[in-house]
């Protein structure tokens, strides 16, 4: 993957990370052409992984994972703003990806810079 400004890192605490299912979500992520650095502690129930987020959300991640019996830790209050604050990056991220400015790339507009006619 190179090295891009839209790339996303992300730490979630998840459900039903065992040795099996560890290896199978960090195949199965790594299927994802933009995602890299799948790690997995397995006894802290950790999955980490970074992915370009401009390419991907991480919505597929999740639904991916789900998939594989691998679901987000949303027992805490703690993990649910952890898991919320990752899904507002992740959008925030795609959204400057992906956007057009409304003027910065116009030329001169000649008229404007016209002296005033008598």
């Amino acid at each position: 993957m190179s090295h891009s400004a839209f790339q996303h890192r992300v730490r979630l605490k998840v459900l039903g990370l065992t040795k099996d299912t560890a290896e199978l979500a960090s195949n199965a992520l790594k299927a994802f052409a933009t995602v890299d650095q799948v790690t997995c502690h397995i006894k802290k129930g950790i999955l980490a992984f970074r992915y370009d987020a401009s390419e991907l959300t991480l919505d597929d991640c999740i639904q991916l994972l789900n998939a594989l019996s691998i679901t987000l830790d949303q027992r805490t209050l703690w993990q649910r703003m952890v898991s919320s604050w990752a899904f507002q990056v992740s959008a925030n991220i795609r959204a400057n990806a992906h956007h057009t400015p409304h003027c910065c790339g116009k030329a001169p507009n000649a008229q404007r810079r016209l002296p005033p006619q008598d």
